[in-house]
């Protein structure tokens, strides 16, 4: 009877063990592919690439992600274009500033700060009140019709509100330390160059 309660014993020990032994397994497999995908990085869900890559030929727009990123050339000649539509150049802080985050989506780590869709990009603090510090006061495009970022007195933190997230969670781009003082209208009744075309959102 002894000798029985003894191998009874034995045997829970080794389940116990083994259960450990799985589940440190498991944990280590986990902590494994969180490694690998954070090195190797992840396209945003819809974008075309799953992952990224090393462009074939020299990218048309967004040169940072020249090296490795989740677009091909087709695709940044599209970020341009709806750039170019919605901030008219001359504008160079602002530009750049929406420039910079449309690119985001060419990121290797964009599937971190785009939410479901790639218009669905979170924005971190400070990035945010960058964009809208420097754009408002700015006609931008939509359709034929100019809008500004601070419309019916909108604040940043308003306008932000809903388009931030936490670290790692969100992007982080150029952020300028000048305004484009020719480009100002604070009257809101500017009217846009003729370059201006479709509709892009911000």
């Amino acid at each position: 009877m002894r000798e029985a309660g003894v191998v009874g014993a034995v045997v829970l020990a080794m389940l116990v063990l083994a259960v450990v032994v799985l589940v440190h397994v498991a944990d280590a497999q986990t902590q494994l592919g969180e490694y690998f995908e954070k090195k190797e990085g992840r396209c945003a869900q819809d974008n075309p690439h799953p992952k990224p890559f090393k462009p074939k030929k020299k990218l048309a727009f967004c040169h940072d992600y020249q090296e490795r990123g989740c677009c091909d050339r087709k695709l940044t000649k599209s970020i341009k274009a709806a750039v170019d539509a919605l901030v008219d150049p001359a504008c160079s802080n602002c530009y750049a500033v929406v420039a910079d985050y449309k690119c985001a989506e060419c990121s290797p780590d964009s599937a971190m700060f785009h939410e479901g869709l790639k218009s669905q990009i979170r924005f971190c603090w400070d990035y945010c009140l960058a964009i809208f510090n420097t754009c408002k006061d700015i006609p931008l495009s939509l359709g034929n019709d100019p809008f500004y970022l601070n419309e019916g007195r909108m604040t940043a933190e308003e306008w932000c509100a809903d388009k931030v997230d936490e670290e790692p969670f969100c992007f982080r781009g150029f952020i300028p330390t000048e305004r484009d003082s020719a480009c100002l209208c604070p009257s809101h009744d500017c009217h846009l160059p003729s370059a201006y075309h479709d509709d892009y959102e911000l």
